[in-house]
């Protein structure tokens, strides 16, 4: 998230750039750019593992596979050439299968186009260093379930719950030649009475004295004891619990995207696909946030898009004003993708000049780049950038402290941000920590020193590796921080 330079010297027209411009001809705003959007610039080993996060559609077609195809051309070249420059030195590349996109349930009523778009997930996963992830963060049923059943792993929430089964019921069964579809996937990776129960609501399942999963109507009859909730007259709708304890998912819940990037260690830019073109504006938000300002960037805005730019940046020099009217321009620049069949990136540029309700305006882009503060023989060159820094705006309006906490955090959680850092910018007696799993040490996120405190006392999932904001003061995050927090 941090940067150390300067923008000063950039026009504020917009400019293009090609994928194969030479740094020297576009000036540095174009490197600036082009090192931020495509991963190529970087080397393998402050890489690690890369990956990308895609959106299924819940209405899915023979099409959505085939935009898919498309959308994964360059991200996967680029990833191959990599591997074949320097295969010792790059990690995994994870496609990470977004089932439940704005939380959306996904029932998709084609076969056909659901076994399409499997058959294209695993033959992916025959490519060296490509894992396919399904995350499912609610309801996965009917044939969308058999996207998921392709994937290397699959991935449950908790909270909100997920649930994934219920391919067929009782009145509407399978014809043959679809539940040969999910005797193919399942076989050799999956418990296959346990698959069959989604789409078969006369099996009742059986775990057998030798550890393995049975149909009770199998000959001769398996000696064991039924399962509790898999007994004959209902397909099977798995959430987390059951799942996970039957070893169709992950031992560990991913309540979010956030906690995914986490676990698998992936930056936060697989969220978006790299461009291979870019129309980049810049955008220069100076002085206090008010209607003035809202009205006057959502022109500059309206006035990029018209002119086909596919990626903004926003020079936060600015703070202060109202903050209904810094929560209505984030929540404008949070829902432009909302409609478009075109992306925009959008950009936080956050200067040293930035301060309190710039963070939402910050938070509600696609990435943050931060200045850092320079100094030479002791002497201060270039002011470092902060996120938050509410302290002095609360004092001059105590009674907007929990409607901004609260609509902060909406914006940073709608982004993919941790929602609970962006509580604590607006609440003292909150106390966060960083936590690691204890069965997955790749697993990690923040939580609250009270959630830290049940957990020990229950399940004891989770083990302190510090705490990130102590009670008693509000979460101000440097250049530095903020990108150690990812």
């Amino acid at each position: 998230m941090t940067a150390n330079f300067s923008m000063q010297n950039l026009v504020r027209q917009p400019a293009v750039f090609a994928k194969t411009a030479r740094a020297a001809a576009v000036g540095w705003w174009g490197t600036f750019c082009i090192g931020l959007m495509l991963s190529s610039s970087l080397s393998a080993q402050e890489r690690g593992n890369v990956g990308l996060v895609v959106p299924i559609p819940t209405t899915l077609t023979t099409e959505a596979t085939s935009r898919l195809r498309s959308a994964l051309y360059g991200p996967l070249r680029r990833y191959e050439d990599e591997c074949s420059r320097d295969p010792k030195g790059i990690g995994y590349f994870y496609l990470i299968c977004d089932f439940n996109p704005d939380n959306r349930d996904n029932a998709s009523e084609e076969p056909g186009a659901c076994q399409t778009l499997a058959r294209y997930l695993r033959d992916l996963q025959k490519k060296q260093g490509i894992q396919v992830l399904a995350f499912v963060h609610g309801n996965v049923t009917r044939h969308a379930v058999l996207p998921v059943l392709a994937c290397s792993e699959i991935l449950l929430s908790q909270q909100p719950p997920a649930h994934l089964g219920k391919v067929a019921d009782a009145q509407h069964p399978l014809e043959r030649l679809d539940r040969l579809a999910y005797e193919d996937l399942a076989n050799k990776r999956y418990p296959a009475v346990l698959v069959r129960k989604m789409y078969d609501a006369s099996v009742e399942v059986l775990k057998g004295r030798d550890g393995l999963y049975h149909d009770a109507n199998e000959k001769p009859l398996p000696a064991g004891e039924p399962v509790s909730g898999l007994g004959p007259g209902e397909t099977a709708l798995y959430s987390f619990e059951q799942a996970s304890k039957l070893g169709l998912c992950q031992p560990m819940p991913c309540n979010n995207l956030d906690e995914v990037l986490a676990r698998y260690r992936l930056p936060r830019s697989s969220l978006y696909p790299a461009l291979d073109h870019l129309r980049a504006w810049h955008i220069h938000l100076k002085g206090p946030i008010n209607g003035e300002m809202n009205e006057r960037v959502k022109r500059r805005i309206r006035q990029a898009l018209g002119e086909k730019a596919n990626v903004l940046i926003l020079e936060l020099a600015c703070g202060g004003g109202a903050s209904q009217a810094a929560h209505d321009l984030a929540v404008f620049l949070s829902e432009l993708n909302d409609q478009r069949r075109e992306p925009v990136e959008t950009i936080a540029y956050v200067t040293g000049r930035a301060h309190d309700t710039a963070a939402f305006l910050a938070f509600a882009c696609n990435k943050i780049v931060m200045q850092r503060e320079i100094k030479q023989n002791g002497q201060l060159i270039q002011e470092g950038a902060v996120l938050g820094g509410f302290e002095r705006y609360v004092r001059a309006h105590p009674d907007q402290e929990a409607p901004m906490r609260n609509s902060l955090a909406d914006i940073a959680e709608k982004k993919h941000y941790p929602r609970i850092l962006a509580e604590g910018m607006l609440d003292r007696d909150l106390c966060i920590c960083a936590v690691k799993s204890k069965k997955e040490e790749s697993a990690r996120k923040y939580i609250s020193k009270a959630e830290l405190e049940a957990d020990q006392q229950g399940e004891q999932r989770w083990q302190s590796v510090g705490v990130v904001k102590e009670e008693n003061q509000y979460l101000t995050l440097t250049a530095e921080q903020a990108h150690e927090m990812g």
